[in-house]
């Protein structure tokens, strides 16, 4: 009798012990999955603001550039493809170097562009009449 109530003994401690191991069990890894989920979506959301504000950034740049550059053609009557000359200051040691006298083909392009931009904003600004 007494083996068979050491092995009763034994299975029960065992059976305790398996039900310590089930109640150890946290629900810890659910909650950490959840708060790292919504970290994430919170970085996304934050990354998908910053690019886009840089986009109408760019696109505001874009349309002031062309603005400037559409009235500084209305006001010249030579129109964009021609650069007028201005009257250099006198030279000192400091401006010792003098300035080219060949358009940059660069310069004419970006003024071409913004001239397009300008048209295409306000292309996109009219209304349409309804029939």
């Amino acid at each position: 009798m007494n083996n068979q109530e050491a092995d009763n003994t034994l299975k029960e401690i065992l059976e305790e012990d398996k039900a310590e191991v089930k109640k150890k069990k946290r629900g810890g890894g659910c909650f950490l999955r959840l708060l790292l989920l919504i970290t994430l979506v919170f970085i996304c959301v934050y990354a998908f603001i910053l690019f886009r504000q840089k986009l109408l950034d760019l696109e505001a740049q874009a349309i002031i550039s062309a603005r400037q550059t559409a009235t500084a053609a209305a006001a010249s009557p030579k129109g964009l493809t021609e650069v007028t000359e201005v009257q250099p200051e006198i030279p000192t040691a400091a401006t010792a170097m003098p300035e080219p006298a060949t358009p940059d083909p660069m310069l004419e392009r970006t003024a071409t562009v913004a001239a397009q931009l300008t048209s295409v904003a306000e292309f996109q600004k009219s209304v349409t009449p309804e029939p």
